[in-house]
């Protein structure tokens, strides 16, 4: 009687464990904040406003990366190379021979790894200096590579691949390609869903990026196309472990991009304004916000930030960038030019 009685208990516990755990997931929706500041989240911004080229301002900028003093950034197909007090040290690549779609920086070597042409890859010296170029493969095209990054020393590049189904059926999968940095193959893994407390709301497959999480593993990340569920799933990966379920040798596909405290997702290319979103939970604090015009630039007063871009791999810094009339309270002088702000996050 005494072991029955015990049994029962147990259960009892552990159903209104679930229940309480249900119950918490579902109430934190009311928990969302609709405003937000740049400082909630950031540590420091830096402004860095890009100098003339030849008497002509860049009037755009993305891909940003830092290394050292200096600062890489593509803007129209071209690689260029700045300081960070925004003075042009010299333009990477010709428009002429390569339209870039992407590049790598390999510090070590002082090498800049340039994707483009849809199978191109050249290799270029921080100076500019073009060593080599090469095919990535004959049937290599861009609509298979939608992600790649260099981690400890390797490539790791986010690919559709075609494949068959358990039954022969021809289907386009995603996994993870593994290279040298001469981009020779080593090894694969398979990109898997992982396990949510619900089926995947409007997932985005088309648009995957590579991560690296706190705990030093590769993973996938697609932003969804309705943020509903965004806070829901953090909760629950944060609850179980972010790898829950996943095999060693497959790689996660996750609906946040995680930080050492803060975990993102942005997806400002839906056509309706109203359901681009910035998401964005404090796993500290257990905080959230979910802005559709993003975060309040309270550094610049430059109005909206919406556009957060990675500049490494773990969520520790971020970039923006502004350009008009946004810049006439902080930066008067620099109204027809580019301005890139650097985000470090809170640790």
């Amino acid at each position: 009687m005494k072991q029955i009685t015990c049994i029962i208990l147990a259960a009892m516990l552990l159903l209104c464990g679930g229940f309480g755990y249900e119950h918490l997931l579902a109430g934190r929706s009311t928990d969302i904040n609709r405003n937000g500041e740049l400082s909630d989240i950031a540590e420091s911004v830096t402004a860095i406003p890009l100098k003339p080229i030849n008497g002509r301002s860049l009037t755009e900028a993305h891909d940003i990366q830092k290394e050292g003093n200096d600062l890489f950034l593509i803007s129209q197909g071209v690689l260029y190379r700045f300081n960070r007090q925004g003075e042009l040290i010299c333009q990477i690549t010709d428009p002429k021979e390569i339209q870039v779609a992407g590049y790598l920086v390999h510090s070590l070597k002082r090498q800049l790894i340039v994707l483009g042409n849809v199978n191109d890859i050249y290799y270029y010296t921080f100076d500019g200096e073009l060593l080599f170029k090469k095919k990535l493969r004959k049937d290599f095209n861009e609509e298979q590579l939608m992600s790649a990054v260099l981690h400890r020393g390797k490539i790791y590049t986010a690919e559709r691949v075609m494949a068959t189904d358990t039954l022969r059926r021809p289907c386009i999968k995603q996994q993870v390609q593994v290279y040298d940095t001469y981009f020779r193959p080593l090894e694969s893994h398979p990109i898997v869903e992982t396990a949510l407390s619900h089926p995947v709301l409007s997932p985005n497959t088309q648009s995957v990026c590579l991560r690296v999480s706190p705990g030093g593993r590769i993973y996938a990340y697609s932003a969804p196309y309705e943020s509903e569920h965004l806070l829901r799933d953090s909760l629950y990966l944060h609850q179980q472990g972010e790898m829950a379920g996943v095999n060693e040798d497959d790689v996660p596909l996750l609906p946040v991009s995680l930080g050492s405290r803060y975990w993102l997702a942005v997806n400002q290319h839906a056509e309706e304004a109203d359901r681009r979103y910035v998401f964005c939970w404090d796993c500290y604090d257990n905080q959230a916000w979910e802005l559709n015009d993003g975060f309040t630039d309270d550094f610049f007063q430059t109005g909206s930030v919406a556009a957060l871009e990675p500049m490494d791999l773990y969520g520790h810094t971020y970039s923006f960038t502004k350009r008009g009339e946004t810049l006439r309270h902080a930066f008067p002088e620099a109204v027809d030019s580019t301005v890139v702000f650097i985000v470090r996050m809170k640790a």
